[in-house]
């Protein structure tokens, strides 16, 4: 209570420990008089420091003179602070006599006096400090991209935390997932600022809510959260090698970093899948690069959505069915067709089975190659340069971009919901290509709905 003194042995409460350290600057008088009273308080300053209750010191007040040392009063003026025991005043301390005074800190500053018959120092000061806890913020920054993450996409979900003086790296946060439960914890960095690292692949699809959460020395608990959403699906760059089935002609090339399905081979036929993850196949993403051409031009690939339900294997008829369709008997015998759709890029023509003479991209359902769902003409793709196919599947609409231009945007009634691989075939006949695919990513439908708060 400011400007209001607080005597000893008045209103004791029970002495609370602080969570925190704290320090104590001692303070001894030097050159005492040595032919009468001399005081002597120890320490000189109180400083408790960051507190999260009361904490209680003690200061010590000794004569070092020759004579008698009389005390006439203990003085409290301040807030924060007050007295828990002391000497009755007045009060004779003989040479090298001492008593101590117990005190209380609760925060902020105050000052205890000492009136004495000292002849040199009739009062004595102590300045007392002590800083009340200060509750810490937590503030998570909104979520990346809107909250909706692509598959394998590698981000940092971000927020800044402050404790007072605390420093920031002695701290740490707690993550936890409503879907996935705990997620780790991360301590931050010198200016507050933490994050942790969200991968795609190792997550449930769809909307999280998540929470971090500091709890500081005293007890104090703050949190945020924010809500995001994982997208189905992977980039397949990112798994593993053996996550790719493969089979005839087809194999993975690590010095390309991508699939060739064939090389300059006539009648070769190579198909791969990726098999580590299936995916709804009428409500998906799909992207790649392709590049084809190097020989004297034959016959195409696809990308084919496999069935994994209804399918017996991961290779159709080779040659004019490009090792996804049916056998059929103006081109082919053999061969067993792959349960799905296929996406073909078709670089030859094959009378009685192609919509037109020109190069074409045509959607087949189960591999039936005389029922065409969708087509449209291409431009040059046998270039060998890198071209991107997007094939964006909202049942009943389907939508094919090649190099960002729209080629298909229709209503394809003949959609069915099912579980797929997602996986390429490519063939050749007399004639030869090369075809080749990379940064293949694909994603589903499980942030289809998602509206980031």
């Amino acid at each position: 209570m400011n400007g209001v003194w607080q005597r000893a042995g008045i209103g004791f409460l029970t002495c609370i420990v602080a969570c925190s350290d704290y320090e104590v600057r001692n303070f001894k008088e030097s050159g005492p008089d040595p032919d009468g009273p001399a005081i002597s308080v120890d320490p000189s300053v109180v400083d408790l420091g960051a507190t999260c209750s009361a904490q209680t010191t003690e200061v010590n007040v000794s004569n070092l003179g020759d004579l008698p040392l009389m005390i006439d009063e203990f003085i409290l003026t301040g807030d924060g602070w007050r007295i828990e025991s002391a000497p009755e005043v007045p009060l004779t301390l003989d040479p090298e006599g001492s008593e101590a005074l117990v005190l209380v800190g609760e925060g902020g500053p105050a000052s205890l006096s000492i009136r004495s018959n000292d002849p040199t120092r009739s009062q004595v000061t102590v300045n007392l400090q002590t800083d009340p806890d200060v509750a810490p913020t937590l503030n998570l920054d909104p979520a990346p991209a809107g909250g909706a993450i692509g598959p394998g996409a590698q981000v940092d979900l971000t927020g800044l935390v402050f404790d007072g003086t605390v420093d920031p790296t002695s701290l740490s946060i707690d993550w936890v997932s409503n879907v996935d439960g705990a997620l780790g914890s991360t301590v931050p960095t010198a200016d507050g600022t933490f994050a942790l690292p969200w991968s795609g692949i190792d997550r449930t699809p769809g909307p999280h809510q998540i929470t971090a959460t500091f709890t500081d020395a005293c007890g104090n608990t703050v949190e945020d959260a924010i809500v995001v959403c994982q997208e189905a699906g992977y980039i397949a760059d990112e798994l593993e090698l053996d996550s790719w089935h493969y089979e005839g002609s087809a194999f993975w090339n690590p010095s390309a970093e991508a699939v060739e399905l064939t090389d300059l081979d006539p009648f070769a036929v190579g198909t791969a899948f990726q098999v580590a993850s299936s995916i709804p196949a009428d409500n998906l993403s799909i992207r790649f690069e392709f590049q084809t051409g190097n020989g004297t031009g034959a016959d195409g690939f696809s990308v084919t959505a496999l069935d994994v339900d209804r399918m017996t294997g991961f290779m159709g008829a080779p040659g004019c069915a490009l090792g996804y369709g049916e056998p059929h008997e103006s081109c082919i015998d053999t061969g067993e067709a792959l349960p799905g759709w296929s996406i073909e890029v078709d670089t030859y023509y094959n009378p009685y089975i192609d919509p037109t003479s020109s190069d074409h991209l045509s959607l087949t359902f189960d591999g039936d190659l005389d029922t065409t769902a969708a087509w449209t003409g291409l431009p040059e793709v046998e270039d060998t340069g890198w071209h991107t196919l997007d094939i964006i599947v909202r049942s009943p609409n389907v939508e094919i971009l090649l190099d960002d231009e729209v080629l298909i945007n229709e209503d394809v009634p003949s959609f069915t919901p099912f579980d797929a691989y997602i996986g390429f075939t490519a063939a050749t006949g007399a004639d030869t290509n090369e075809h080749t695919i990379r940064g293949l990513s694909v994603s589903g439908d499980a942030c289809d709905n998602f509206y980031p708060l």
